[in-house]
């Protein structure tokens, strides 16, 4: 009998480790979420207890209200549900915390639970905000955002609400030998998110070995990776990893674009970051060995392969510091006022000579 998280983590690790070998798969295991309408924390919290118990044996998930005996028995996973958190008993239900606590879900609670959560909280940027939505509620996230709570909503994805929704209308879901489209969708959901947060956290030392900074003038950079080895697959998982850390040694200047391999193609990919107002690649358009320009000038892609000086001196073609008042960004309200005054003053003047 294990004492504490900590041992309880290491003693999960070795069950994976005995999952991944050739052991019998005989282990049947039982997860219970709420029923009524489902919400991505729970959702996503069975995927990823799917994706990591089904290689040793099959799964169900039960959409219904744990009784007691559910959440006294070890061997049974109570989710979102049950209003206890109790890592040995395998329940992860969080609506009894606080009201002023920080922002927690059940698939925090999952991803505590098998070791994961670290490695979430770095590497998968969607874990805050939805702590956030499910503890705090979407008017919270909004007003992170600053935005309305109407315009946060339709942000949300209609993948996501479909998948919620098809979920919401099912009392069990088998994941297994017994063939559950559902079932198979959620266990390769959490699979592909483990992977890709496994991927991030493993490529970004190569990253970090490999990459170049250029620049485009005193104050802005431009990151460069090259193709081959880790770049090669999924070129653009972890760049934004990478443009953090490039930016805390550089020391003031801002990391406007970055140059990697295509993943459509030979050639390379450039990227304008968080819609820097200087660069605007639609300038490149039907700009010899250019293959593809977006019309909003964020991302241009090379038709093959590339010299670095080359592809620099397009992104100097496409930079441009803006005037005061495009830097500003003047509101029409704003330039209506500003020739009224104007045409004050010019009166005023008139009138007193």
């Amino acid at each position: 009998m294990v004492s504490s998280p900590r041992q309880y983590v290491d003693s999960i690790r070795e069950y994976f480790f005995l999952m991944n070998t050739n052991q019998p798969h005989t282990m049947n295991t039982t997860i219970i979420t709420h029923f009524g309408q489902a919400h991505r924390d729970e959702f996503l919290a069975c995927c990823i207890l799917a994706a990591s118990l089904a290689p040793h044996g099959d799964i169900t998930i039960y959409r219904r209200n744990p009784t007691k005996e559910d959440l006294d028995d070890a061997q049974i996973f109570v989710v979102d549900t049950g209003r206890d958190w109790n890592w040995q008993f395998r329940n992860f239900d969080h609506h009894q915390f606080p009201r002023h606590s920080e922002p927690c879900c059940a698939l925090t609670l999952v991803l505590k639970y098998l070791g994961l959560e670290d490695d979430f909280r770095e590497h998968w940027g969607s874990l805050k905000a939805t702590e956030v939505v499910d503890s705090k509620g979407p008017a919270q996230r909004a007003a992170d955002l600053g935005i309305e709570v109407e315009q946060f909503m339709k942000t949300m994805s209609p993948v996501e609400q479909t998948m919620l929704q098809i979920f919401g209308t099912r009392e069990t879901i088998h994941i297994g030998e017994r063939f559950d489209a559902l079932g198979t969708v959620m266990q390769e959901i959490g699979r592909s998110m483990i992977e890709q947060v496994r991927m991030k956290k493993n490529r970004l030392p190569w990253l970090i070995d490999n990459h170049a900074v250029l620049h485009i003038d005193a104050d802005h950079s431009v990151i460069y990776v090259p193709r081959g080895g880790e770049a090669d697959i999924q070129p653009a998982l972890g760049m934004s990893a990478l443009k953090q850390h490039v930016e805390e040694q550089l020391e003031g200047r801002t990391v406007v674009a970055s140059i990697c391999p295509d993943d459509r193609g030979g050639g390379y990919t450039l990227y304008r970051y968080n819609e820097h107002p200087s660069l605007d690649f639609s300038v490149l358009e039907g700009r010899e060995g250019i293959g593809f320009v977006h019309s909003n000038g964020f991302i241009a892609k090379t038709e093959g392969p590339m010299d670095i000086e080359k592809m620099m001196g397009m992104i100097r073609d496409s930079w441009e510091l803006p005037t005061p008042a495009m830097a500003k960004g003047f509101t029409l309200l704003e330039l209506l006022i500003a020739i009224v005054v104007f045409g004050a003053i010019v009166t005023g003047l008139f009138l007193l000579f």
